[in-house]
């Protein structure tokens, strides 16, 4: 297991070094957004990998960013968001596939690995969930029963299309005079609620035949339950653990350290 804390010093590979590595090694990263989110969150991160000659896929899953009509016309539950990237990867023929979820797609790229882990190189958890399998968003190490989760639902706000509102700037690890928040503000939209209930279930072997890693943003305060879980992480040796000193969208307030750290775990 390896743990590094992303730098200037210490275990970081200057820039000038991972870019050349960069454009030695073309991979292709699937970057996957988490809640309230679209494709279009990764916009800089995107450019900076493109530069390195990398192939990089950024979709908007369904029901979100430029695909959020689909929420009031379908039955978006958790199985759609991962059959959205299932099939990107089935019909974009990816191998050797970096594939990164941030926050809630961390249930989604579990989901994802089960399926198609043979063409997935390396999982990437970006500040993002590490369910068990049955897990949900709302109870991700399955310890509760279905009557408790739907407990938790029903004291769960909602907008008039069963959505979950937008978070505040603060949850995302934002002020509110970042100069990234009012775009984000703009194109943030309602999250369908199913896919943050819905059960994950495996067919296969789940993510235990890939190389896995977590970063953690650690500018924001875990709660309790999350503390148990990054150890339990930073323990096992099927992980390798990193940190980054920022907020939760790291992908907006951090893009050029997020990618340095890309590379050093792709590599």
């Amino acid at each position: 297991m390896f743990t590094c804390v992303a730098s200037t010093t210490g275990c970081a590979i200057s820039t000038a070094t991972l870019a050349k590595s960069a454009r030695g090694a073309a991979k292709n990263y699937v970057l996957v957004h988490g809640a309230w989110h679209g494709g279009w969150c990764w916009d800089e991160v995107r450019a900076l990998l493109l530069a390195d000659g990398h192939r990089v896929y950024t979709p908007s899953l369904t029901g979100l960013g430029d695909r959020a009509h689909l929420a009031k016309q379908l039955d978006v539950g958790l199985d759609t968001h991962i059959n959205d990237i299932v099939n990107l990867i089935k019909y974009e023929e990816l191998e050797d596939v970096v594939l990164v979820g941030h926050s809630y797609a961390g249930m989604v790229i579990s989901g994802v690995a089960d399926q198609v882990g043979d063409q997935i190189s390396e999982l990437i958890y970006l500040d993002a969930l590490v369910p068990d399998e049955g897990g949900s968003l709302l109870d991700p190490y399955a310890e509760l029963s279905d009557e408790q989760v739907a407990q938790i639902v029903s004291n769960v706000a909602v907008d008039e299309s069963n959505s979950l509102p937008l978070p505040p700037m603060g949850f995302l690890g934002l002020s509110e005079d970042h100069p990234a928040t009012a775009s984000l503000m703009q194109r943030l939209t309602p999250h369908p609620m199913k896919t943050l209930v819905d059960r994950l279930g495996y067919s296969n072997n789940g993510t235990d035949d890939n190389s896995k890693s977590f970063i953690y943003c650690s500018a924001q305060q875990a709660d309790d339950a999350a503390k148990l879980k990054l150890e339990k992480i930073k323990s096992n040796d099927d992980w390798s653990y990193y940190e980054i000193e920022t907020g939760h969208n790291a992908m907006t307030t951090e893009p050029e350290k997020l990618v340095q750290l890309f590379y050093q775990i792709a590599e």
